[in-house]
């Protein structure tokens, strides 16, 4: 047993998107900043305090597999926990602003291998050295870090409902955010519960499809983060949103770059397509006649 430092992710602000957002459609529309958490991403949320309760429970070493952002965030707690180690499993195709960012927070307790078979590897791994795998797509556990932005939505919004769009790969995020609104506000039928809307790429979508089949498939996509085909969590993300009674879209490179394009111009600053999925999906909802519940709030999940 030993003594930890918690870290804690910042409370991410929420800023009111410049006018107009989405043309020729007068919506009430928010950006929520999860890009600017300590390592760059929602995935602050779900490690730091996990990990914290892990070791001081006396455990000190684990391993990961991720397409970028979960092994930036459990570089940068590493960092700051020399006495905590980390075999972190990314695919050598990340992008290498991804590449660039874990190398930045690298330390000695963090080893990184590059495998194209990733996820079957870091499995592997963990039984093979008996140290605990971290999975956001199967823990529960790692849910619990996402009531912390429910809350924030909540009060940024001053519980007023609404509908938050966002990128997803397992759903982790959106399973959690939704456990955490639901404890909050209520389980029954609230008007203050939000709507929510998770988007995904004409090259992974299998929880989208359950709600968008207005797409043509593709063999590559510009949001590389979004990987996720096995998707464990999906019966668990598709009752949450429909619970919340809102939707699944799927939206190609041409309609990712051009909200990435709007988002420059408007905020005066580049963001990822992960992020600019979220506004992607919105443009989609209003084109199809989805009237969606204001306020938005669109989810930058990372950089």
């Amino acid at each position: 047993m030993y003594a930890v430092m918690q870290l804690s992710h910042m409370q991410t602000p929420v800023i009111r998107a410049p006018s107009p957002i989405v043309e020729g459609v007068g919506l009430d529309i928010y950006i929520k900043r999860e890009d600017l958490n300590p390592s760059g991403s929602h995935k602050d949320r779900a490690l730091f305090p996990y990990v914290d309760k892990l070791v001081m429970k006396g455990e000190k070493a684990f391993c990961l597999s991720s397409s970028g952002n979960f092994a930036i965030s459990a570089a940068y707690y590493a960092r700051h926990h020399p006495q905590v180690q980390f075999h972190l499993f990314s695919p050598p195709t990340i992008s290498q602003e991804k590449k660039d960012r874990l190398n930045e927070y690298k330390t000695d307790n963090v080893i990184i291998h590059w495998s194209k078979l990733a996820r079957s590897e870091a499995s592997q791994f963990s039984r093979k050295a008996h140290i605990r795998l971290l999975r956001g797509s199967k823990d529960d556990y790692l849910l619990e870090g996402y009531d912390e932005l429910a809350r924030e939505l909540v009060e940024q919004t001053e519980g007023k409902g609404g509908s938050v769009f966002m990128a997803v790969s397992s759903g982790t995020m959106l399973a959690g955010l939704w456990e955490g609104f639901r404890n909050i506000v209520g389980t029954g039928r609230d008007p203050s519960l939000p709507s929510l809307h998770i988007v995904q790429t004409t090259k992974v979508y299998p929880i989208a499809r359950e709600f968008d089949q207005d797409f043509t498939p593709s063999k590559v996509s510009i949001a590389s983060a979004i990987v996720d085909r096995v998707a464990n969590r999906k019966d668990q993300v598709v009752k949450a949103v429909k619970e919340s009674h809102g939707s699944g879209w799927i939206v190609s490179d041409e309609e990712i770059t051009s909200a990435m394009k709007k988002l420059a111009e408007v905020l005066h600053e580049n963001v990822s397509p992960e992020s600019a999925m979220s506004l992607a999906g919105l443009h989609k909802a209003c084109a199809k006649g989805f009237r969606a519940k204001e306020p938005i709030a669109l989810i930058f999940t990372g950089k």
